[in-house]
């Protein structure tokens, strides 16, 4: 499911679809039951959300240019977004929504 968040008043688009694992996977040769992101390296952590994000505007048709080290710079300016961008990652993969309620500043699009 294609997920849109605002960061810092920039709109972008998040999807953890089956492209983006495998992406991650054949860039960090990591398996998907590796993907605990409390033990996920940073670089991993960095490289999941620009395919993630990378993907989400594929599918929204928008056009995406970031860097792997565009999303750290993005994440060193606004360090709450990782929790909300993760929380999106693990319902995805079928983990718990938290509290259940959908979240003011993300939208499925």
């Amino acid at each position: 499911m294609n997920h849109k968040i605002i960061i810092s008043g920039k709109t972008y688009y998040v999807n953890f679809g089956m492209l983006t694992i495998a992406l991650w996977q054949k860039q960090t040769g990591r398996s998907l039951t590796a993907t605990d992101s409390i033990e996920m390296p940073l670089f991993d952590i960095f490289y999941l959300l620009l395919f993630a994000f990378q993907n989400g505007a594929r599918i929204a048709k928008k056009e995406f240019s970031m860097t792997v080290e565009d999303v750290a710079d993005l994440l060193d300016n606004n360090p709450e977004a990782l929790e909300e961008i993760m929380k999106l990652y693990a319902e995805s993969q079928g983990g718990a929504t938290g509290e259940g309620k959908p979240n003011s500043k993300t939208s499925k699009s």
